[in-house]
């Protein structure tokens, strides 16, 4: 019998149909990280007819056995339904694995604080858990905790924190860094170097960057 870490590189190297047999066992014995791959195979009809509902629930009983990544996809997938239980509970998977450790799911924690998906909109834990998935080097977390900087007024360290995740390149980061410059906002006032910025975040893939290069300078990319 191969091992889960056997069927994975065989998932890896495409060979789906040798994986699932060894996934489907290991799953059927409880083992969580068996599970959660068992899961993806349903959710997303890989060497399986697609059954999303069944992917749904084998990914619910690998995160009840404390498999932070399934919770994490849980949540992650709750987060965009409009029933309010739903948000909920995607919430509370999300809160699971942020405290798990990871901290992709620390960012979506972050923005469930923010934006009051699934809780009440509470900013100061909003900061609090982009704070520690930026600490991680999530430059997503990093880049929302600047506009929160930027928010209430504290511009100097929105900046601060909006250039370390433009120089790590993080396109939209990048677009936020020109903002700065071409409005002041924690820095003085230079178009030039807003323009530098506009083009790197527009180059990196920005869309509204390339939007706001249109617009303010008249140029394409």
């Amino acid at each position: 019998m191969l091992t889960l870490e056997e069927a994975e590189e065989l998932y890896n190297a495409g060979k789906v149909d040798e994986a699932r047999p060894v996934f489907q066992k290991l799953a059927d014995e409880g083992d969580p990280k068996a599970l959660y791959a068992l899961a993806f195979l349903y959710y997303y009809g890989k060497g399986v007819p697609e059954d999303k509902s069944k992917g749904l629930y084998l990914w619910k009983k690998a995160a009840a056995k404390k498999q932070a990544d399934a919770a994490m996809t849980v949540g992650f997938l709750y987060s965009f339904s409009k029933n309010k239980k739903e948000q909920k509970e995607g919430f509370n998977y999300t809160k699971q694995a942020a405290e798990a450790g990871l901290p992709i799911a620390m960012g979506n924690l972050a923005n469930c604080y923010y934006y009051g998906k699934g809780t009440r909109k509470d900013k100061r834990l909003a900061k609090e858990w982009y704070q520690k998935a930026s600490d991680l080097g999530m430059d997503t977390s990093t880049m929302q905790l600047g506009v929160i900087y930027h928010e209430e007024g504290n511009d100097d360290k929105a900046f601060a924190l909006f250039l370390k995740a433009a120089e790590n390149g993080y396109s939209e980061a990048m677009g936020w860094v020109a903002a700065c410059y071409n409005n002041g906002y924690g820095v003085p006032k230079n178009q030039q170097i807003a323009h530098t910025w506009l083009k790197r975040a527009a180059a990196a893939g920005s869309k509204d960057a390339k939007e706001a290069l249109r617009v303010v300078f008249g140029e394409s990319l």
